[in-house]
C-alpha cells in the first residue's frame, strides 16, 4: 500500500513540474512602463490627444529599448520608423493615468502606463533581420 502511494505520489509530482515548466516556457516577455506624451496644437481636437496617446506609445517602446543590449539597440534604431508605423502590434495595454492641456503653450499632455511585448518586437527583429530573411542553403553576406 505505502509502495502504491510512493509511486503515485512520484507520479503526480513529475505531472505538475511538467505542467508548470510548460506554461513557464509558453509565457511571453512583456515589461510594464510608464511614458509620457504630448502633441502641440494650434487648434485643439479630439485629433490631438489621440496623436499624444500615439507619441506615448512610442516613448514606452523606446524605453524598452533602452535596456537592450547594444546589437539590439542598434537593430532598434536601424528599424525605429518601422516599428513605430505598427505601435499597437507592440504595445499591449496602454492605461491612461494622467491628461493635461496646457493652453498657454498649446500642448496636450498624456500620462500611461504601457504593457510592451518584448517577444513581439524580438519576432519583428528576426523577421526584418538579413539571417531572418533568407532562404535555406543561403550564406550569410559578411562583406
Amino acid at each position: 500500500m505505502f509502495n502504491k502511494f510512493i509511486k503515485f505520489s512520484s507520479i503526480l509530482f513529475i505531472l505538475v513540474g511538467s505542467l508548470l515548466s510548460f506554461s513557464l516556457a509558453h509565457a511571453q516577455e512583456t515589461v510594464k512602463v510608464t511614458a509620457v506624451g504630448e502633441k502641440k496644437y494650434q487648434e485643439y481636437s479630439s485629433y490631438i490627444e489621440a496623436s499624444a496617446l500615439e507619441d506615448a506609445k512610442r516613448k514606452a517602446i523606446k524605453k524598452v529599448a533602452a535596456s537592450f543590449p547594444k546589437s539590439k539597440k542598434r537593430m532598434f534604431k536601424d528599424l525605429e520608423e518601422s516599428i513605430y508605423e505598427n505601435v499597437d502590434d507592440f504595445v499591449l495595454e496602454a492605461a491612461v493615468q494622467q491628461k493635461k492641456d496646457d493652453k498657454g503653450t498649446k500642448t496636450f499632455k498624456v500620462a500611461i502606463s504601457a504593457l510592451v511585448d518584448v517577444d513581439a518586437l524580438n519576432a519583428f527583429f528576426i523577421d526584418n533581420s538579413e539571417a531572418g530573411n533568407q532562404e535555406v542553403g543561403e550564406a550569410s553576406d559578411f562583406g
